[in-house]
């Protein structure tokens, strides 16, 4: 079922609140002071059926310049607007102001109600339908239909009545999907009952068991019940007017123009990013630092307006600014908002939130310029792509993104995951965070990692690649260790890079054993041979002049490909040579359960000193333990 909100909008005393009182039976002027001034000054609510059994809510808003504000607030979460225009005195100034803010709100969707025809004959009447269209050609309202109507009488009540029927069955319904937001409008208490607010849901749904906060309180609330239309529901749906009864909330603690959404689902905040479009009609400008009226979902706050990359904004004009809040408020991207003249209070402007968590700018930067229309122009994956951008080699973390809010959370994922798949985004995960990192530095630091390993390969032509640390230093050294492993991994796991004995390379490397180094590995393999169980240290194998520089790289490429082991601190050996002393002393250990340093030195022809070193690498790859002192050494078979 859909939930529909239709409101009102006119000048004072065009008859608004007649019209709903003819098409409900209800009076929304509620209060006494509206009741002996006989003018609407604050919102009123009720509902009423459709002849396609929808119940739709009804929102009446005042129509005095002075409540402009109260008339905002209205706006919030109306599908439908009837917008009356007195066909005895036509357009008035409040009904052009009400019309500009309806267009900046977003509200398409209206029906022209030209009231109190009782007044007036045909003729006039005629007259005053060309009249309205031709002012409103240039407004969303141009094509809107048309209905005459009189409170008193009755006439074309029933043609309204069908009208709105048939306008809210091709209206669109609302995406439940996000999380549940109620802007609140109306906050008061009942005796044994507690405090009560009151507002339209604008998104998600809400129940008895979903948790929430107030914003920008960051109050932990508790609903006790919700009504919809003065009948208790276990659920409320976007679209709704609800009323919530809060069961550990005092009255004094909640304000008009709070929000209720679930707990960190929102972020308070002093600063917006946005985008400023003047009106047409008004004769006012904003000048840079300008201060202004910020009237947004049910809140009004007093702001100053700082013009990016232009010092002034003159009417019909668009541009981009941050509005520095003289009070926190908790608002979400794509929010629209009215902008009204500080003094005297007169409506100037509307516009969007760009960004409703936005950090200082250079004023005049086209890197300014440039981020302002990456935020304008897209959705979830627009601004997350231009956030991990801005980010560049440092990366951001996801759960930093999702702390800025700059999009709903559950479009984050969805948003990452499309990012990835074309390649836009690489994703690094470290322990408990993930961080982001844009291909386009992913790419420069993989350009910059080819060149550090071409001229290292020019001094170091027999190494298999730079020692992580050192790469670390000169590659990233913005970036912590750990960061950085992962990044190596990521890269690794991708075929960009290899990893060999703590070395990194480009995944194509090749190591070029050119006729030196294979007369240096053979220098090597022969003189251990010769030494056998002799172990040489390898400072003791002499190397000509032009080799000296190269030995250490060599040997560390041979240990690599297992021509040689090494043993000790300084001592190599062949493998074959490891296999032969397995094979005589592991039957020794098998039959006598143990072996000393003295029973080795006799089966292998060496002496004690060789011995010690062997014992120890067999204790290192777990083949023996060590019994005894040091002395009076023994190896038994490892378990």
């Amino acid at each position: 079922m859909k939930n529909i909100i239709v409101g009102t909008a006119g000048h004072i005393d065009h008859g608004k609140t007649s019209l709903i009182k003819a098409l409900t039976g209800y009076d929304a002027d509620r209060l006494t002071e509206e009741k002996r001034r006989g003018i609407t000054i604050e919102l009123g609510f009720t509902h009423f059926d459709l002849p396609g059994k929808t119940r739709i809510g009804i929102i009446d808003v005042p129509g005095h310049e002075k409540f402009v504000g109260n008339m905002v607030t209205g706006v919030v979460g109306m599908d439908l607007v009837l917008i009356l225009i007195a066909a005895d005195e036509g357009m008035m100034p409040q009904t052009r102001e009400h019309i500009a803010i309806l267009e900046q709100l977003g509200v398409s969707n209206a029906i022209l109600v030209l009231s109190k025809c009782d007044l007036v004959d045909a003729e006039w009447i005629s007259m005053m339908q060309e009249e309205l269209r031709e002012e409103l050609k240039t407004t969303l309202y141009a094509e809107s239909p048309m209905v005459c109507v009189s409170s008193v009488t009755g006439e074309g009540i029933p043609e309204l009545t069908a009208l709105i029927d048939q306008m809210t069955e091709t209206a669109g319904e609302r995406d439940i999907s996000e999380i549940p937001r109620l802007p609140i409008d109306r906050v008061f208490s009942l005796p044994g009952f507690g405090t009560i607010v009151t507002g339209t849901l604008i998104s998600g749904i809400l129940n008895k068991e979903t948790p929430l906060a107030l914003y920008p309180r960051d109050l932990p609330c508790k609903i006790r019940n919700i009504q919809v239309h003065d009948q208790d529901v276990e659920t409320a749906y976007a679209g709704q007017r609800v009323a919530i009864n809060l069961s550990n909330v005092k009255k004094e603690e909640v304000h008009r123009g709070d929000v209720l959404a679930p707990p960190d689902s929102m972020q308070n905040t002093d600063r917006l990013d946005v985008k400023i479009r003047m009106l047409e009609l008004t004769e006012r400008s904003i000048k840079n630092r300008g201060r202004l009226h910020l009237c947004i979902g049910t809140t009004q706050v007093l702001c100053r307006a700082v013009l990016l990359g232009t010092d002034e904004l003159l009417p019909g004009q668009e541009g981009y600014a941050q509005l520095l809040l003289e009070e926190p408020i908790a608002v979400r991207k794509k929010d629209r908002f009215i902008l009204r003249f500080y003094s005297p209070l007169e409506t100037i402007a509307g516009g969007e939130v760009l960004d409703q968590l936005a950090v200082k700018k250079r004023r005049m930067a086209e890197a300014t310029l440039e981020e302002m229309r990456q935020k304008e122009k897209g959705g979830a994956e627009d601004i997350l792509e231009y956030m991990v951008k801005e980010a560049e080699k440092a990366m951001i973390t996801v759960k930093n993104i999702a702390d800025k809010g700059a999009f709903p959370p559950e479009e984050l994922e969805p948003a990452i995951e499309k990012l990835k798949e074309n390649h836009r985004i690489a994703e690094i995960p470290v322990r408990k965070d993930r961080y982001l990192l844009h291909c386009f530095w992913e790419m420069e630091l993989l350009e910059d990692l080819q060149l550090m390993l071409n001229e290292f390969h020019e001094t170091y032509k027999y190494r298999r690649g730079m020692f992580k640390s050192e790469l670390h230093n000169k590659l990233l050294p913005s970036a912590k260790q750990a960061i950085f492993d992962q990044l190596l991994k990521h890269w690794e796991e991708d075929g960009k890079i290899k990893i060999e004995l703590e070395c990194v390379n480009m995944a194509d490397f090749r190591l070029r054993k050119d006729r030196n180094y294979q007369k240096m590995e053979k220098w090597i393999i022969k003189n251990l041979r010769e030494a056998g169980f002799n172990f040489l240290r390898f400072p003791e194998i002499t190397f000509m002049e032009e080799q000296e520089q190269y030995k250490d790289d060599v040997l560390q490429n041979m240990v690599f490909e297992q021509k040689v082991v090494k043993v000790f601190e300084n001592i190599y050996t062949l493998p074959e040579y490891l296999e032969d002393a397995k094979e005589k002393i592991i039957p020794v250990l098998k039959s006598e359960g143990k072996i000393n340093i003295s029973g080795v030195r006799d089966l292998l022809n060496t002496s004690r000193k060789n011995v010690k070193p062997l014992l120890e690498y067999f204790d290192s790859i777990h083949l023996t333990r060590k019994n005894g002192t040091e002395s009076e050494r023994e190896s038994a078979l490892q378990q």
